[in-house]
């Protein structure tokens, strides 16, 4: 800036040009000097606007700011469920995210908030529609099952009022309240006693108060008692000898007809929840009652196999010790089959050591159900029938080798002279049977063997009947092929 206004300066007072031309400034240095201040000056305001440089060149606007990109929302409607952010939540249902879409864990939104307790978001999802019914895809509870088990009470109230059944059960049975005790849930056992709820529901367990004490809940123990729950050994005689309630278990069999009663889903009596739990004393007082050594349930299970598919090796030894026949075969085989098959080792070693055998040795039906072809030989040339029928279901050799699909074990029997459409007690064929366990190739080689395709059992049904029922596309296919016939059309 400076050498530039310098130089106008010295325009102005002419000494750049000719400085000769000047004596008088040369000899009066007043003069000079004033002259050269006064131009000094003046150039100074001409550099000011813009004399002696070039002139800037104007600046560029600034450039404008780039927008910022939309929020891409990256966590998924579950991820939103279990946050606390419910605006994304409902933006995501705003913009047709499916409420009842199952995660890789086969929970939908919904019973992620339960889960974690978030009521206004299930509020969210229940306001699009969200199913307040559905079940997860493993345990098979709905929200308001896991709303209880994680002690949710505010989501619990919040499902309630949007019509969530509080006695809503798992496929065991467990209902909430079961699921409540278990985890120590003391807030939603008084959320139960305060809407009225009946604090004793029972499954094949128990009830909540069972649950507790086995669990060992104690406060939440002590609050159902003091709430007036009841345990299920007082309710049923079959869990007074699971439990090994002794006190209620002598209550009960004071009605003699209780030790022979049995439970409605597979006919076990109380001795065989008492020889399943290992329950020595209770077993023992069941049999000085009177209960049956070798009563069997629908499956034909003895005391013995109940206890050997479970391990109860107390049990296991008085049993035997009373004589009880150890290879007493059932629908899955002698009391050894089912330690091994459960991998009760001790249990074995024992039953074993006592003479067990396993089923194929000692039934020619099991030995054709598990396609021992050289063992069934063995059996028919110590003079077993080939047509032998069972103690069980009055079943052939070929009726549970059709069922278990044993091709080769089949082919060896009907060429020894097996009867292709034999019938059990109930008039089921070798066919109905190889239907019904989904056995193509059994059903092929007893077509190619002049088995009747169109023969009733006691219910009026033919081998298609439960082909069709049970959606056996390839087998229906086969049978009406062959000219079967429905039940109806016969």
């Amino acid at each position: 800036m400076i050498a530039p206004i310098f130089r106008c300066a010295k325009r102005m007072t002419g000494l750049e040009s000719c400085p000769a031309t000047y004596p008088a400034m040369q000899h009066n240095p007043a003069n000079f000097s004033r002259t050269l201040l006064a131009a000094f000056a003046a150039a100074f305001a001409l550099g000011q606007a813009g004399c002696g440089s070039k002139k800037p060149e104007p600046e560029p606007p600034p450039l404008a700011k780039p927008a910022k990109p939309p929020k891409v929302e990256t966590r998924t409607l579950h991820e939103l469920a279990a946050s606390d952010d419910n605006a994304a939540l409902l933006k995501q249902l705003q913009l047709g995210q499916t409420a009842d879409a199952l995660d890789n864990l086969g929970q939908t939104a919904l019973h992620v908030a339960a889960i974690n307790g978030k009521a206004e978001n299930l509020e969210t999802l229940l306001t699009y529609k969200a199913n307040i019914h559905a079940k997860t895809a493993k345990e098979k509870i709905d929200a308001f099952h896991l709303a209880c088990a994680h002690g949710s009470v505010e989501a619990a109230k919040l499902l309630l009022a949007h019509g969530a059944n509080p006695k809503s059960s798992a496929p065991n049975g467990w209902t909430p309240l079961h699921s409540s005790a278990v985890n120590g849930q003391d807030a939603i056992v008084r959320l139960f006693h305060e809407l009225g709820n009946d604090l004793s529901p029972m499954c094949a367990d128990g009830t909540p108060l069972d649950f507790a004490r086995i669990h060992k809940k104690t406060t939440t123990e002590a609050l159902l008692n003091s709430l007036g729950a009841k345990k299920g050994a007082t309710l049923s005689v079959h869990l007074a000898a699971l439990h090994g309630d002794m006190d209620a278990l002598k209550s009960w069999l004071s009605i003699r007809a209780n030790i022979h009663f049995r439970e409605s889903k597979h006919q076990a009596t109380p001795l065989h929840w008492a020889a399943e739990a290992d329950q020595l004393e209770a077993a023992k007082l069941l049999l000085n009652k009177g209960a049956r050594i070798i009563s069997r349930t629908d499956g034909g299970w003895t005391p013995l196999h109940s206890a050997a598919s479970k391990g109860s090796t107390n049990v296991i030894a008085m049993l035997i010790k009373r004589r009880v026949p150890i290879n007493s075969i059932s629908q899955t085989g002698t009391p050894l089959d089912l330690a091994i098959g459960y991998k009760r080792d001790n249990a074995a070693a024992m039953i074993r050591d006592k003479g067990g055998r396993e089923g194929w040795q000692v039934s020619i039906h099991m030995a054709a159900a598990k396609g021992k072809a050289v063992a069934v030989q063995s059996f028919l040339q110590r003079g077993v029938k080939v047509d032998a029928v069972d103690s069980l279901h009055r079943s052939t050799p070929l009726h549970w080798a059709a069922g278990a699909g044993k091709v080769n074990t089949m082919e060896m029997l009907i060429a020894r002279g097996a009867t292709v459409d034999a019938r059990s007690e109930s008039d089921a064929t070798p066919m109905h049977q190889a239907v019904l366990r989904d056995r193509p190739e059994a059903v092929k080689l007893l077509l190619n063997s002049n088995a009747n395709v169109n023969l009733k059992n006691k219910s009026g049904y033919t081998p298609l009947d439960y082909a069709t029922a049970n959606k056996r596309t390839k087998i229906t296919q086969l049978l009406k092929s062959a000219g079967a016939l429905s039940g109806k059309a016969l």
